[in-house]
């Protein structure tokens, strides 16, 4: 049969400018059949298989990172990336590419695609510029936790028993390893790791929120977001301490470990959001 068109899409692509695509990422030695999706307007649903070790996972990404970042995060290299009409991913033993002379494999596909035309080679980012990418991760999850309302209704993010947040958690750590001697293609690598991780484990605790909690502190710990918005807005020092007080009592009772230190509100009502340290990821 005649070879379908595939043409090759640019690595430095964006994820979200993806979103609704189907690709072929390929590297020397490995094939991904994958399709992107829109679930909200910041993080872009994805469906992945890998060959030949046959890797399949659905998953999520922050849609600001190039297809090349993401395909690092994941230990791949690609070389090149092709647009593909379709996807039947409910085939038994792979997934087959939708053409419109019939359905055939990846590895069809792959052969069909022919040489990668050469990407014209982007300059490598800095370190101070891929250092700066980490700050601004930090310095948004800090005002996130410094933000009590946001802390007791999306406390999925500030869980470590969630896999999300436990993976942002790890990327901190393996971040905060990095030393001068690291290669500069491991500190992006490692970069990307905490952005990507962190927009997942964000955009999964939005999406469950008072659901992460115990069904019967669900009402309690809403009473004490309200409390807690009502506290730092009020211009009354009367109803703020009223207010306070109520958040105190609350999570005093909830006495659950990712909710905020009921010791503590009192400092974070007066100062409000908050930059976190890097080094002091759960409590």
């Amino acid at each position: 049969m005649n070879a379908p068109a595939f043409p090759q899409v640019p690595l430095s692509r964006t994820i979200a400018s993806l979103a609704g695509r189907n690709l072929l990422v390929v590297e020397d030695y490995r094939t991904m059949v994958l399709t992107l999706t829109q679930p909200s307007a910041e993080v872009v649903g994805l469906r992945l298989r890998v060959f030949p070790y046959g890797l399949r996972r659905e998953d999520s990404a922050a849609g600001h990172f190039t297809l090349a970042e993401w395909a690092a995060t994941q230990g791949l290299a690609p070389v090149a990336a092709y647009g593909v009409p379709g996807v039947d991913w409910w085939t038994t033993e792979e997934p087959q590419i939708l053409t419109g002379q019939g359905p055939i494999s990846p590895g069809e596909a792959r052969a069909l695609a022919g040489s990668p035309a050469a990407d014209a080679p982007a300059p490598p980012p800095t370190t101070r510029a891929i250092a700066a990418r980490v700050d601004a991760v930090k310095e948004a999850y800090g005002r996130l936790r410094g933000d009590l309302a946001y802390r007791i209704e999306n406390a999925a993010l500030f869980d470590p028993a969630v896999p999300q947040t436990a993976q942002f958690e790890t990327a901190l750590v393996l971040w905060a390893d990095v030393e001068p001697s690291t290669p500069a293609a491991e500190v992006a690598r490692r970069a990307s790791v905490v952005q990507v991780t962190f927009e997942t484990a964000r955009a999964h605790a939005e999406t469950v929120g008072l659901r992460h909690l115990p069904a019967d502190a669900r009402r309690d710990a809403e009473r004490a977001a309200k409390a807690a918005r009502l506290a730092h807005a009020s211009d009354s020092d009367a109803e703020r301490r009223a207010a306070l007080a109520r958040v105190t009592a609350i999570l005093g009772s909830l006495a659950l470990y990712y909710l905020p230190d009921p010791a503590a509100v009192d400092r974070a009502l007066t100062a409000g959001p908050t930059v976190h340290e890097p080094d002091a990821v759960g409590g």
